[in-house]
């Protein structure tokens, strides 16, 4: 993604009270070295964890043991308050906050499509039809080549036709495909594209649904075993 000439777009989706968002933020300066690479945005449907965001005060049981070496990032962009955290204003200023309902978002909600899409430990908490709904929701502002990620237990719920899931040290993901892939695997030909084309029709996800893609998910299920039983 560093490759790409355009900045990049993050979003930390039912971000809370913001620790994910500051923790991309920290971790995308500390690659580039510079902010104009990349816009941060965080969201949740809740405005009183998003004003906790906005205040960017935190106790210690907010920095995680397993994000240990990270910590650094977060002690040069911060100062000691009473027996809390303050992460600087400005810092906390650069991120775009945004009060939204999964439910019920589209592109319009944002205006641009992201890179990057972190929805972790969210969905368990909805039924299979509404997950269904936010997840063509999410599919939809998600740049072709770019990336999902949920948490380990949530993998195996999901099965969308334009994902590909990618795995790298052990470590699970989705990717969006690029549009010629998807174009290939549904099936439409250079005539149906310029149809589609000279009738304006915009939206091709009829077709998509057509395609029924499964995906094997015995090493996910394995791996979501092994996390639960505190054996990593």
């Amino acid at each position: 993604l560093a490759n790409k000439q355009k900045p990049l777009n993050i979003w930390s989706a039912a971000c809370s009270t913001g620790e994910e968002a500051i923790s991309l933020f920290l971790s995308a300066e500390n690659f580039f070295k510079e902010t104009h690479r990349f816009t941060i945005y965080g969201s949740d449907v809740n405005m009183e964890v998003l004003d906790h965001f906005q205040r960017g005060i935190y106790r210690n049981n907010s920095f995680r043991e397993d994000g240990l070496k990270f910590h650094t990032l977060v002690k040069e962009n911060s100062s000691d308050q009473d027996k809390s955290i303050r992460i600087k204003p400005e810092l906390i200023k650069k991120i775009h906050r945004q009060n939204v309902n999964l439910s019920c978002f589209d592109q319009n909600t944002f205006g641009k499509l992201f890179d990057l899409i972190f929805l972790r430990n969210t969905l368990i908490y909805f039924s299979s039809e509404k997950r269904k709904k936010i997840i063509d929701s999410i599919v939809d502002v998600l740049e072709p080549g770019g990336f999902l990620f949920l948490s380990a237990t949530e993998m195996p719920l999901i099965s969308h036709s334009e994902l590909e899931l990618v795995e790298t040290n052990r470590t699970f993901y989705f990717q969006k495909k690029p549009r010629a892939e998807r174009v290939e695997q549904m099936g439409i030909t250079e005539s149906m594209l310029q149809t589609i084309k000279n009738e304006n029709v915009m939206d091709t996800r009829g077709e998509a649904d057509k395609v029924n893609e499964k995906i094997d998910s015995d090493q996910i299920l394995e791996y979501a075993a092994d996390k639960l039983n505190n054996r990593i």
